[in-house]
């Protein structure tokens, strides 16, 4: 150890033989001595108001870090839903082309089929058709019942 090294340690060093008896009695007497809190003081106002914000502001941090996950799941489930629907509705819409496409060949093949005179189909005549008079059906109590809890049960559950 260098001289200028050991000097700084010895000022420094409250054992040191250069520190006078009464600074090493002083030195002690602080360091041994515990501070007493006076029981009457009492704290200003703006004091216990930080406080009482400092206190708080983790659960309001952990409520607004909850609603915005919350709001955050509801947005992504409901994307992933409409994308379900988006595609299952593109799949009925293609169905639906398919379908019309298909009725529109038949129609188109009994069409060629009733134009050919090997066939025995017969145009239609307004004197050969047979007309049927409506009967009148009178319904029961029941059965209107069911038909409204019937009509009842069919409605979506989105509206």
């Amino acid at each position: 150890m260098s001289v200028a090294a050991r000097s700084v340690v010895d000022k420094t060093s409250p054992r040191s033989p250069k520190l006078n008896r009464k600074s090493q009695k002083s030195f002690k007497n602080t360091a041994n001595k515990v501070i007493k809190r006076d029981s009457s003081f009492k704290s200003p106002l703006w004091l216990r108001s930080l406080l009482v914000i400092q206190r708080s502001s983790g659960a309001i941090a952990f409520g607004t870090i909850a609603i915005i996950f919350i709001i955050y799941s509801s947005i992504v489930y409901t994307q992933q839903r409409w994308g379900k629907e988006y595609k299952k509705l593109k799949s009925l819409q293609r169905q639906e082309r398919i379908l019309i496409q298909t009725n529109e060949s038949l129609k188109n093949d009994l069409a060629n089929l009733a134009e050919k005179s090997q066939t025995d189909l017969v145009p239609i005549d307004p004197q050969r058709s047979i007309f049927l008079n409506p009967t009148s059906i009178e319904l029961t109590q029941q059965r209107t019942e069911k038909i409204e809890i019937q009509s009842l049960r069919n409605i979506p559950s989105g509206y």
